[in-house]
């Protein structure tokens, strides 16, 4: 699997059957990838050690083919508008935070 851009996983429950090489029910996890968006694959959910996780690196792609047409463009499409939002949302708070102490500030030189 070739990985460009950011990631995220969504995962969802495998009714098929399929293990992994640690004997486990894989989950099956959708890509996110510039690559690969939203193919599905089935990967090594991990044991719980210690204080984290091990796995066995388990792959294998559940989808056939790569997704396409028009529904294809129009995840792009919202991805990059959410990817923009999340931006401008983390611009605001920080004018949020920058005016609340320029607020408060003014407050304690008029007390």
């Amino acid at each position: 699997m070739a990985e460009s851009g950011s990631s995220s996983t969504i995962e969802s429950k495998n009714d098929n059957g399929v293990v992994c090489k640690c004997r486990r029910s894989a989950k099956i996890v959708r890509a996110w990838t510039d690559e690969n968006r939203r193919r599905r694959f089935y990967g090594c959910q991990g044991c719980k050690v210690m204080n984290g996780y091990e796995s066995c690196n388990f792959f294998r792609w559940f989808d056939v083919e790569k997704p396409h047409g028009w529904q294809y463009l129009a995840l792009l499409e919202a991805r990059d508008l959410i990817r923009a939002q999340k931006v401008e949302i983390g611009n605001l708070k920080n004018k949020v935070r920058a005016l609340a102490r320029e607020a408060g500030s003014m407050v304690e030189k008029v007390i």
